[in-house]
């Protein structure tokens, strides 16, 4: 049977979405999570080493018992606490909502996730947002990680510490914790804050660079020190690009992938392909061109054979070193072979009719508009499917 485009929405809905239409007059049948007030929390500006908080509140508009099933946000900075696991239908909850006291600095955007048994709304999304500002701000940053630091040559690293703006503060020397030796001064700079400089002469060997220090604050009175972190990686090491590709699920021919290899932290020329090696997965071949632009271009080589003996949706790691550089890895995975339906698989269900369709439309014009925006975009899924048949 041929169908009309309206009709065939209507089909689509059906299959996809019909499932999970509330018939009329039903929308508060079982639990139901609802909001009351804004999904958004703005704490303004706001000292940095008080922190800061606010409220949301949930209801149960449903008929049955709603349960909270957790309450977490995107970041450990953000604590969420809500006040009851159980609503009744109508009762109310209140999540309390507090950042933690130096645990954010500057324009910031949160997010509080509530996870419940509403069928329909089983995550609930809400937002926090606001600007905590330090007593003493940090320029750069306060942490400093994932560096690559290379040899050769003194390195140094330059903080500006200043006060907020009209706050009197005092600096006491710095205090560092590292176990690689660095020189660490402090000096008053002209605009009223401090210049603060950590220096040392990187060697092979030395591995990784993790230096903790604190500025104590002597004034004002009871300050927590203004706490500073370098956490770096010493000499140079190879990196692949890209470095994570997908193989097909099965092929006739070797499968090759380009990639390209380069030193970071080193003297900006490109890895010696006679020096490279790697290991990680049998019967892989790797072929490099010639070396430009501080690059080394090759490819890999999958055999047939070798990529039947990868276990589908598994990463398989390749791992490329070089002499005196830290090894960058390379990670393969296999597609999923596509299902193969036996005899026995169950025919679909006969398409209905033009009268049934016409009742399946009466019921998505009663959808909420948001639902019934989401029911358009599965049945264009759906349709999709249809089509290819």
């Amino acid at each position: 049977m041929a169908f009309p485009k309206q009709l065939r929405l209507v089909l689509a809905a059906l299959v996809v979405g019909a499932a999970a239409m509330p018939p009329a007059g039903a929308q508060n049948a079982g639990p139901r999570i609802e909001v009351v007030g804004p999904t958004r929390l703005d704490l303004g500006v706001y000292e940095a080493e008080k922190g800061a908080g606010g409220t949301f509140q949930l209801r149960n508009a449903g008929d049955a018992l709603l349960k909270i099933a957790a309450v977490r946000a995107s970041c450990g900075c953000t604590e969420p606490v809500i006040d009851k696991r159980e609503l009744p239908p109508g009762e109310t909850a209140t999540i309390r909502v507090n950042m933690k006291p130096m645990s954010v600095f500057g324009p910031f955007s949160k997010t509080v996730y509530v996870e419940s048994s509403d069928p329909a709304t089983p995550l609930l999304r809400f937002e926090v947002a606001g600007t905590a500002v330090p007593l003493v701000e940090v320029k750069p940053s306060r942490r400093l990680y994932n560096l690559r630091i290379p040899l050769g040559k003194r390195w140094e690293q330059v903080f500006t510490l200043k006060p907020a703006e009209g706050k009197v503060v005092n600096l006491g020397a710095p205090v560092v914790k590292s176990a690689i030796p660095v020189e660490c001064a402090m000096t008053a700079a002209p605009d009223g804050g401090w210049r603060l400089t950590v220096a040392f002469e990187p060697a092979a060997g030395q591995g990784q660079l993790q230096c903790d220090i604190q500025v104590p604050v002597l004034a004002p009175e009871g300050a927590p020190a203004v706490s500073l972190a370098i956490l770096a990686r010493i000499g140079p090491a190879l990196v692949v690009s890209p470095n994570a590709h997908q193989l097909p699920a099965q092929a006739a021919a070797p499968v090759e992938v380009p990639l390209s290899l380069s030193v970071e932290a080193g003297d900006g020329t490109a890895p010696d392909p006679s020096a490279v090696t790697w290991t990680g997965i049998d019967g892989v071949r790797v072929e490099f061109g010639e070396p430009a632009n501080g690059r080394l271009p090759g490819r890999l080589i999958v055999p047939p054979e070798v990529l039947q003996t990868l276990p589908p949706s598994q990463r398989q790691v390749l791992k490329f070193s070089a002499p005196g550089m830290e090894p960058a890895e390379f990670a393969l995975t296999r597609a999923r072979p596509p299902r193969v339906e036996s005899k026995d698989t169950p025919a679909a269900p006969p398409r209905p009719g033009a009268a049934r369709l016409a009742q399946l439309w009466d019921r998505v014009k009663q959808l909420p508009p948001d639902r019934r925006a989401e029911v358009e975009r599965q049945l264009e899924e759906w349709l999709k499917t249809q089509d290819a048949k």
